[in-house]
């Protein structure tokens, strides 16, 4: 299977979080392929036997290819939930990297089905912000993210490594329906045909314009339309904050809602 990465500026330089699982170590090997400057970052959070496994795939292969590999490891040792620690953890990390490298852009490899997935779930859970799934491109930690496998699903990239004899783990957890997320890849995901998928795809894309497009219209009188950054903290403050001190944000959270079907 020849899988490529074409719509990157080789003139940047990149940091790609990979955590030894099919998914980024296909993205880390099309972008080696293509020659693009690499910085690679791995996060090993010691929650399972193979962890340490998935953490030498990352430094084996970096040393092979002669990519600069950053490695830490991120214990959750409080009560407080794992997911949000993690992804707190993960990305302090990367800036750390992101400012010490002077890097352009942060690569993840999400793909089609962790698109599906996520609506999926927003919808169960009536969950709102700027974007009803996850986005191509975003802004987070001050850091500029952009997701290069955004069209292709998650058998193609392990088909890819499989066929180009790139190494990779599997983290035994994901198919256990321990988290929401992982009951709702085995009950519903993984029943989907490719047609399915495709135009389910297509249709969170059409519906995400759409309710994007509904929040600008909703938020025009309340910024001049120069910050993305004011409008997603004005949206979540409509769903998190119980006082809402800002005038007329009543209006706004109520707009919203009613917009979100």
């Amino acid at each position: 299977m020849v899988l490529s990465i074409s719509n990157l500026d080789k003139s940047k330089k990149y940091l790609i979080a990979v955590s030894g699982g099919a998914d980024s170590m296909a993205l880390l090997d099309m972008l080696k392929v293509s020659n693009y400057n690499l910085v690679v970052a791995h996060v090993n959070y010691k929650t399972r036997p193979t962890s340490d496994r998935d953490e030498q795939i990352v430094i084996n292969y970096c040393l092979k290819n002669h990519i600069t590999c950053y490695t830490t490891n991120a214990v959750h040792n409080d009560k407080s939930n794992f997911e949000k620690w993690a992804r707190e953890a993960r990305y302090t990390f990367f800036k750390e990297i992101y400012e010490k490298e002077n890097l352009d852009c942060l690569l993840v490899a999400h793909h089609k089905d962790d698109v599906i997935e996520t609506y999926l779930m927003k919808k169960e859970r009536k969950s709102l912000g700027y974007d009803l799934t996850i986005p191509r491109s975003s802004f987070y930690f001050d850091m500029n993210i952009y997701r290069p496998l955004y069209e292709l699903r998650k058998d193609e990239l392990r088909n890819y490594c499989l066929e180009n004899e790139v190494e990779f783990g599997d983290d035994e957890t994901n198919f256990q329906p321990i988290y929401a997320r992982n009951k709702l890849r085995i009950e519903k995901l993984s029943k989907m045909s490719k047609e399915e998928k495709e135009e389910l795809f297509n249709k969170i894309l059409l519906e995400n314009e759409s309710w994007n497009n509904k929040l600008n219209k909703i938020l025009l009188p309340y910024k001049n339309l120069e910050s993305l950054t004011f409008s997603k903290s004005l949206i979540r403050l409509c769903f998190t904050s119980s006082i809402f001190p800002i005038p007329g944000i009543t209006i706004v959270q109520s707009s919203l809602f009613k917009q979100f079907k």
